[in-house]
């Protein structure tokens, strides 16, 4: 039983391994990415793959554990295969909470970016108007200067007589 623990243990790790790997292959070929938001995406995968390596280590120990404390009844590999699978629980739990902060920071920069470009958006939809605006009032005086010219003309004067 506990061999099968280990061996799920270590195929959890290993798949969440070839995820952070394929992901990180994706990260360096995509295009619309920032150099600065591509470099801290790739250390994050990193630093999961660090945590998927951990797991795997900690699948392994499981069946050693069971085999220091029944088979061999060596009480002291016992307690140090245990407290190393304590401490890498730990480690682990420790690298899943930092992650989730990081993210946090990307999450803040992207929301930042958003509101910067809408704001951007808004200022030149802005500008769009007042030059539409602008430029319908010249039209307008323009008509009205050719219409005031035309009405001071006498009858039978042409434009350029006037």
């Amino acid at each position: 039983m506990t061999l099968l623990l280990g061996f799920g243990v270590m195929l959890f790790g290993g798949g969440f391994l070839a995820r952070h790997i394929q992901a990180i292959g994706r990260l360096k070929q995509d295009p619309e990415l920032r150099a600065r938001d591509a470099a801290y995406l790739v250390g994050q995968q990193r630093r999961r793959i660090v945590t998927s390596v951990m797991i795997m280590v900690v699948g392994a120990l499981i069946p050693l554990s069971y085999d220091a404390i029944v088979r061999q009844r060596n009480p002291g590999l016992a307690s140090a295969v245990l407290l190393t699978i304590l401490v890498l629980i730990l480690v682990i739990m420790l690298l899943a909470v930092a992650d989730a902060l990081a993210g946090r920071y990307l999450r803040a920069d992207l929301q930042l970016r958003k509101a910067e470009a809408a704001l951007r958006r808004t200022l030149l939809e802005n500008d769009l108007q007042y030059h539409a605006n602008w430029k319908q009032q010249q039209e307008q005086k323009l008509q009205a200067s050719g219409q005031e010219a035309s009405s001071n003309r006498k009858p039978g004067q042409t434009s350029e007589e006037n």
